[in-house]
């Protein structure tokens, strides 16, 4: 009788399991090097916000120099093409209250989008 010894385990990966590992991994590389930009621009519009709420004189401006101020800020850290209209202010009793909401829309390949939607709100 002669049995052939079989091995006691496969070791490492096939060909086609390690493609698949790096299919998977410049997925997740290229998705970051799409979303990314946005959520860096999206807390420079934070922190825009947020300077505009401690300015003291910014309680004293009507609405339209408040988004003046604030689409001036955001050129100067860099983020060009926001639209003024994703700014909302309300002002009731003395108390100022800053929304921006917007979305970001980046094509990923062929007809598949990601959506992101971002929103902060401010009160002062």
């Amino acid at each position: 009788m002669n049995h052939a010894r079989l091995p006691a385990g496969q070791r490492g990966m096939t060909m086609i399991t390690g493609m698949l590992v790096l299919a998977i991994a410049v997925f997740f590389v290229i998705l970051g090097i799409r979303l990314v930009p946005s959520y860096i621009e999206y807390y420079s519009v934070r922190s825009v916000l947020q300077a505009v709420a401690q300015d003291r004189q910014a309680r004293e401006w009507s609405p339209a120099q408040i988004k003046d101020s604030i689409i001036k800020r955001l050129k100067i850290n860099g983020v060009y093409d926001f639209d003024r209209n994703n700014i909302h202010i309300k002002k009731d009793k003395g108390k100022l209250q800053i929304v921006v909401a917007y979305e970001v829309r980046k094509n990923m390949a062929g007809n598949i989008d990601a959506v992101m939607a971002f929103k902060d709100q401010v009160d002062f």
